[in-house]
Order: C-alpha cells, then structure tokens, then sequence
C-alpha cells in the first residue's frame, strides 16, 4: 500500500517510443489508464516534456471519421467542473490557453454549443478579459474592421458609401452593428444614418439620412463595423 515505485517502468536512448501499444483486431483498445480509489486525487494519465515537442499528440487518420481526436467527458454537477482546462501558466508573453483552428474554409476553429436548442442555455462565457479580434483595422477582412468613407467606395451620388468586405459581401442575412470612429477618421458624420443591402450589388451600405432634403456621406469618416454570420 506505501510503494511508491512504479509498477511498470520504460526507457529508451533511441528515436523510438519507449512504449507503444496497438490493436489488430476491430474492438480492442491500445491502452487504459484507470484509477478506482475515489479518494486519490492524481492524474489517471500524465504526460509531461522538457522538449521542444508536444506533450501529448492525438490524432484521427481517417478521412471520413467524424469522431473527436480527444474526448473529454465529465458527469460532475459542481459548478467549477471542467471537461477540459487550458491553462496558459507563462506570467508574460501572448500565450493561449486553448487553440482550435481548421484547414476549411467552411469550417469553425472553435465552436460552442449550449444545453437547449431553444437559445435558453449558454453556448460561451467570457470571464475576466475582453474579446479581441487580432489585426482588424481599416479594411482589414476580420470579423471587425474600420471602414473609411472615399471617393471610390461613395454611391448613389454620394449619399452612401458601400461596404465591401467577404464577411458580408453577398450576404444579405449578415447582421452588421456599426458605431462611429471618430478617431480613425477626420470627424463624425452630422447626419444620421442607416444601413441597407443592396439586392443588385450584393453589398452592405451606409447611408446617411436628413429630413427634409438630400444628405452627402462626407469623406473620411470612419465606422467600426462587427459582422456576425448566422
């Protein structure tokens, strides 16, 4: 009960696994790592490196699987229970704690899915810091940008200005909030304004809006635009 060496132990001095376990058959398992004492509080798996590689590699080598490299499943009802933690423990840097990226251009890099497919549950909680967008600036194509009004983005004789960006462009469900940038610009715009889909460009616009008469989209102002896909 009090040793505490290791029941199986490994070592290699070459380039290859000091462990490896496979399966030849169709229902097998490689490897189990199990703990039943509900009082011990290890890890059931740890994996650590002082390399210059991962500490752990998973992957799915089949084309066609539409199963998870790494599943993560807990049935605990405490409040702080984590699935999964990604912990960036480094004090300076641009670390992050959890990544998720795709090759597809239809794909997500992360996606979250709340309990109730009636929009009741939360699908993502953000805690303790803000949500940035990494490079938008003016024209820059990241789901928010600033956009500038010029002489060549300015129509229907200068009353609008037209957006294009490939958030939006051709998509007429896109929902755009938009709030003045006065500090991107040359100013704010005196006239109120209101945002349209052009049917035949396929394009956002912002036009400017005065009761009683025409209004002209003065140059160099600038908008923050966010742009949500639904």
């Amino acid at each position: 009960a009090n040793n505490t060496v290791s029941a199986l132990e490994a070592n290699t001095n070459g380039s290859g696994p000091a462990i490896r376990g496979f399966v030849t058959n169709a229902t097998g398992k490689a490897g189990t790592f199990e703990i039943t004492g509900a009082a011990n509080s290890n890890d059931a798996l740890s994996a650590t490196t002082t390399g210059t590689g991962s500490a752990a590699f998973f992957q799915v080598n089949r084309a066609t699987s539409n199963v998870a490299a790494l599943e993560a499943v807990t049935n605990s009802t405490d409040s702080a229970a984590r699935a999964i933690l990604g912990d960036h423990t480094g004090a300076s840097g641009n670390g992050i704690g959890v990544l998720g990226r795709t090759a597809s251009p239809n794909g997500a890099g992360l996606a979250a899915i709340g309990h109730n497919s009636n929009g009741s549950g939360v699908a993502l909680q953000v805690s303790n810091g803000g949500i940035r967008v990494v490079g938008a600036g003016v024209a820059t194509p990241t789901a928010a940008f600033v956009h500038v009004v010029t002489a060549a983005n300015r129509v229907d004789g200068a009353a609008a200005t037209r957006i294009d960006h490939p958030r939006c462009n051709g998509n007429p469900n896109a929902m755009l909030f938009i709030t003045p940038n006065e500090a991107a610009g040359t100013g704010l715009s005196p006239n109120q304004s209101v945002l349209q889909y052009d049917e035949v460009t396929e394009r956002w616009r912002i036009a400017c809006t005065q009761f009683g008469g025409a209004c002209t989209m003065e140059l160099d102002v600038a908008y923050n635009i966010l742009v949500i896909t639904p």
